[in-house]
């Protein structure tokens, strides 16, 4: 991960022994999922977990945090996003995944993870969030053409991460 400043131009920021598949940055954190094999180019992960550190713009004011581990969670690229102390982080369904698709959150200060299933038939993709919202792009079967917006309230996680009950 590079970063680029005004008074020093182009540094490296982040550096490790993985790939990066998703990054999120808000105001408070930089947040990154790590992935390792050797098809990460082709969106195939022996290994994943995810990485935190403050916000910052100089490889000094970086401070990182190993978080959970992903591993069999997420394939392809992961569109992610971080608000206060949550990150959430798609996962497509695809075949090397089986977690099906949904969206992973995790709390950075208690490492605690919901995983919310997406709808029988449909697949989801992370939009955006604020400290109190996920918002989901809902599609059926083809994951290029969206229909709905789903918007998830953070403070109903424990019972978003039940499911949906029988189609």
């Amino acid at each position: 991960m590079r970063s680029w400043t005004k008074a020093d131009g182009l540094g490296v920021l982040v550096q490790g022994p993985w790939d990066i598949a998703g990054l999120a940055l808000g105001e408070s954190h930089i947040v990154w999922t790590g992935v390792h094999g050797p098809m990460t180019l082709y969106g195939i992960y022996e290994s994943a977990e995810l990485y935190w550190s403050p916000a910052a713009t100089t490889p000094s004011g970086i401070a990182i945090t190993q978080g959970p581990d992903l591993t069999g969670k997420l394939s392809a690229e992961v569109p992610m996003a971080t608000a206060g102390d949550y990150v959430a982080l798609s996962t497509g369904g695809d075949p090397e995944t089986p977690t099906g698709p949904g969206t992973i959150v995790v709390q950075l200060s208690t490492e605690k993870q919901w995983f919310i299933p997406a709808r029988p038939g449909t697949r989801m993709f992370l939009a955006g969030m604020s400290e109190s919202e996920i918002l989901v792009m809902e599609s059926d079967q083809d994951p290029s053409y969206f229909l709905r917006w789903l918007r998830f309230d953070i403070a109903e996680l424990d019972s978003l991460a039940v499911g949906w009950g029988e189609p």
